[in-house]
């Protein structure tokens, strides 16, 4: 059985006709998916929108807090749980050869997880393993292929989050993949997924209230999934995960079902009941990153939270959504408490919020010396700097 995965980084649904019915006119990644056929999920997310996150939840099929890649900064060479069972694990109980292109410099920063088992082959660029697809892909041999795509991010470092940029992403994209599939029978492919991690915002899309960063546009990634035999393109609206390629390879492998994923087989008809995203508000790599947002998406509400702030947002269909006025408590407490059960750092963070306010609050208060005497509160006045300008370096007996 040939098994292909192609990660497109970043690769935003919502700008797709295949997944967005609103775009207006196909682009050149829709015309690869008609030409393809098989099945768009049109409401996949990711519990955690940037790479190391969200690759982890893919080989895992858990959750950040569950998987151990916790923040932005966490890649799965070196964060990755031990005991966390992978996509990789799984093919090598069946013996499958794995095939997976990676630069070093990717390898370095930890793209991989660091105890990959099996028959694996490194290939350090997209042209060698399109070469060893190309001539194995007829071959009787279990084999498993995971072709990285940075065109798409490239293409928005090189023209902007634009509309160029979105063009000439999509096209690099179409393009390789029709190299790697020209001349090939398609049918020699027993199933191809084709997904991203992320999505993003573009230029004009600046989200001035910070709360609602873990939007679509942001956390909605795309997947599609070929089974041999499909003939059309369909969608499927239930909602799923970047979590859900774990459990669907286990189906397709026939293993013992996994009890330890938090995902759920795309093939299945069952769906989350929520989905609980959660992610930074400073995107810059930097020691010990703090998630400060967090949002629950469910098939009839989009629930945002922040330190200071909630806001909840009826889905009246994929793609509109309109704000409620107001929360009731109750379901407010029910919301933070599947965030709670699901993040590992939100009950923590928000308690050292509140003791950072509790500082603001003291260092805006007026106290009196123990003798009753009024303070000078110099360190704050006007006065007071000039007194430390003029005794600077110098030490008075008063």
């Amino acid at each position: 059985m040939n098994l292909v995965f192609i990660f497109c980084d970043m690769l935003r649904p919502n700008l797709l006709y295949s997944f967005n019915e609103n775009v207006v006119a196909p682009g050149e990644m829709d015309h690869l998916f008609d030409n393809l056929k098989g099945t768009a999920y049109t409401n996949c997310y990711t519990p955690a929108p940037d790479s190391p996150r969200s690759l982890a939840c893919l080989y895992t099929g858990l959750y950040p807090k569950n998987n151990g890649c916790t923040t932005r900064i966490k890649w799965p060479k070196y964060y990755l749980k031990p005991e966390a069972e992978t996509i990789f694990d799984m093919l090598s109980k069946k013996s499958y050869t794995t095939h997976i292109n990676l630069t070093e410099s990717e390898e370095k920063t930890g793209f991989l997880p660091d105890n990959i088992k099996g028959d694996i082959c490194l290939h350090d660029s997209t042209d060698k393993i399109m070469d060893v697809f190309r001539s194995n892909i007829e071959s009787d041999t279990d084999s498993a292929y995971f072709i990285n795509l940075n065109d798409y991010h490239w293409s928005m470092d090189d023209y902007g989050h634009n509309s160029m940029g979105d063009y000439y992403g999509q096209k690099h994209l179409k393009t390789y993949i029709d190299m790697l599939f020209q001349g090939i029978d398609i049918e020699d492919i027993d199933y191809l997924f084709i997904y991203s991690d992320h999505g993003f915002l573009l230029d004009n899309e600046k989200v001035e209230n910070q709360l609602l960063l873990t939007n679509d546009n942001r956390s909605k990634i795309t997947m599609f999934v070929r089974k041999k035999g499909d003939n059309i393109l369909k969608k499927n609206r239930k909602l799923s995960s970047i979590m859900d390629i774990h459990p669907t390879l286990n189906e397709i492998l026939e293993l013992t079902e996994n009890k330890n994923s938090d995902g759920i087989s795309l093939f299945s008809d069952e769906e989350y009941e929520n989905i609980v995203i959660e992610d930074h508000k400073n995107f810059s790599v930097s020691l010990e990153q703090l998630i400060e947002n967090w949002s629950i998406r469910t098939r009839e509400y989009h629930y945002y939270k922040s330190l200071d702030d909630d806001a909840l947002f009826k889905v009246m269909s994929d793609h509109e959504y309109i704000k409620i006025g107001s929360i009731n408590g109750n379901i407010r407490e029910i919301l933070e408490g599947k965030i709670r059960d699901v993040s590992l750092s939100y009950q923590d963070t928000l308690i050292q919020h509140e003791i950072l306010k509790s500082y603001q609050a003291l260092y805006n208060c007026n106290f009196h010396y123990s003798s009753g005497e009024s303070r000078f509160n110099g360190r704050r006045s006007i006065a007071g700097k000039i007194q430390r300008l003029l005794y600077r370096n110098k030490y008075i007996r008063w």
